[in-house]
């Protein structure tokens, strides 16, 4: 029965949903920490101040990209997520409203060209 729920959902214990979710807040967090001018080194530092320098580059790296060994980006944590609130001075909520319509838009888009990419059955006449 495992093998049939990986079939079904390859990213591992993950929905498409909840993949977009995390992708679209990891983008809205990234976007809301440019505009607010900070590098994203600098902004690594101030989420995780008891790493080094380049351990908290390499984290927020890791979250924004696909990790070579999985192909997907490493998740954030509930607790990763509101240091990142903190930083940027934005409630957590609201990070995640932003991350949810996001992710509400790209899972339709999604959905819009796997419908349009479908072949149609020709109706047979009765």
């Amino acid at each position: 029965m495992k093998k049939e729920a990986e079939k079904d959902n390859p990213t591992g214990g993950l929905s498409g949903y909840s993949e977009l979710l995390m992708e679209a807040f990891v983008e809205v967090v990234d976007e809301t920490a440019e505009a607010q001018g900070f590098k994203k080194s600098e902004f690594a530092q101030k989420v995780w101040p008891e790493s080094s320098p380049r351990a908290a580059s390499s984290r927020w790296q890791a979250m924004r990209t696909k990790v070579t060994n999985t192909g997907k980006p490493q998740g954030v944590l509930i607790s990763d997520a509101q240091r990142m609130s903190d930083v940027l001075k934005q409630e957590l909520p609201y990070l995640f409203l932003r991350a949810s319509l996001r992710a509400r838009e790209k899972e339709a888009a999604q959905k819009a060209v796997e419908q349009t990419a479908k072949p149609r059955r020709k109706r047979s006449k009765s």
